[in-house]
């Protein structure tokens, strides 16, 4: 997970880089096309040391516009490497195997209140005390409180 964060990171931090260089050399690729259009249309003649100036700012131009292209496509491979691939998810057969035809497949459920009485316990007597204890019982022995685990309080013992 570090590494991928890093890689993450890394991708990020290059892409910035690339972009903010691509920005900076925009204005002046701008500035040297401007430049060189009002030369070439300038209304006084040509002489030889304009004529210099202007293919010194072509050659200059160019260099530019072939630095920001490979700027770019150094931006674009460094995305490429970072791409994260994530393999697919396969589901995987259970452990176990199904149950044989011959058995029922019929299932009970009861409720707690059904599960009092199959204890031989008063439903509404465990229901009252376990709603009574519930606020003061500790969490890890809540399962003192099932029927099957439940003890009446004392006084509910003298009574039956």
């Amino acid at each position: 997970m570090t590494t991928l964060k890093a890689l993450l990171i890394a991708e990020r931090a290059a892409r910035l880089a690339a972009e903010s260089e691509a920005k900076h050399r925009a204005p002046l690729i701008e500035k040297l096309k401007y430049t060189i259009a009002k030369l070439r249309h300038e209304k006084f003649g040509q002489s030889s040391e304009r004529g210099a100036i202007l293919e010194q700012l072509e050659l200059a131009l160019a260099d530019l516009e072939e630095d920001a292209a490979e700027t770019e496509v150094a931006a674009e491979l460094a995305a490429a490497a970072a791409k994260i691939t994530v393999r697919s998810f396969e589901r995987r057969k259970p452990a176990r195997r199904p149950l044989p035809a011959e058995l029922p497949r019929e299932r009970a459920i009861y409720t707690l209140l059904e599960t009092a009485k199959l204890n031989d316990i008063d439903p509404q007597a465990w229901l009252a005390d376990v709603l009574a204890r519930l606020p003061d019982h500790p969490a890890k022995r809540i399962g003192d409180l099932l029927p099957w685990n439940w003890r009446p309080p004392p006084k509910l013992a003298e009574a039956a």
